[in-house]
């Protein structure tokens, strides 16, 4: 199956019951992704900030990061 950000997001919703969907709203501006387009069909940085948004939605108290930034251009890095 071919998922897009949209549909992960339905996905991490119905999986994870701290999902916070006003937390992944006030993510969308910051992110600038399409979440009607497929991850697959993303950039390699593009798909690092779907999961980073997805992931930052979740509300963890810790995140374990492993070369967060290292597929992001300079301007989303800055971001």
């Amino acid at each position: 199956m071919q998922s897009s950000i949209r549909d992960m997001m339905k996905f991490y919703r119905g999986f994870y019951p701290q999902f916070n969907m006003e937390r992944y709203e006030k993510l969308r501006g910051v992110f600038s992704l399409d979440e009607k387009q497929l991850i697959r069909r993303l950039s390699k940085g593009m798909q690092k900030q779907a999961a980073f948004w997805l992931a930052l939605s979740l509300c963890p108290k810790y995140m374990l990061l492993d070369e967060p930034l290292g597929a992001l251009d300079l301007k989303m890095r800055k971001e």
